[in-house]
């Protein structure tokens, strides 16, 4: 999974919107914090996986961030750019939000990226 992880996590274009690109030590530490995000929160990022093909194209979860100095639920997602733009991250953000309410019963969710990410902040009828 580390080498499919760095397809996405250490691509510049893929990773514009976040802090920098990650080199290969940077992935195993993500990976590393996400499986402690498990063990202490019971949740954290999946695989993106498209159903024909089984092919990777990024990762999608629920992680806990400190917001203002608020320790709160937040989806985060990260495509490889070849697979931006065609519903992909909207269907995983989807599912993990619904999984955040039903299942894990948090009263809030929330998602947050940079403001020149504008595909990201659009809601589903195309508005900002």
């Amino acid at each position: 999974m580390d080498n499919e992880l760095s397809k996405v996590l250490s691509d510049p274009e893929s990773m514009q919107y976040y802090h920098h690109s990650f080199n290969h030590e940077e992935v195993k530490d993500w990976i590393e914090w996400n499986m402690k995000n498990y063990k202490q929160d019971k949740h954290g990022l999946w695989a993106v996986i498209l159903k024909d093909g089984g092919t990777f194209i990024g990762d999608c979860g629920i992680t806990i961030q400190n917001i203002d100095g608020e320790r709160l639920p937040e989806i985060g997602f990260h495509i490889i750019k070849e697979y931006w733009n065609k519903g992909y991250a909207t269907e995983a953000a989807s599912a993990c939000k619904e999984y955040a309410f039903n299942i894990l019963n948090y009263p809030k969710i929330l998602s947050y990226t940079t403001l020149n990410n504008i595909s990201c902040r659009k809601n589903r009828d195309g508005n900002l």
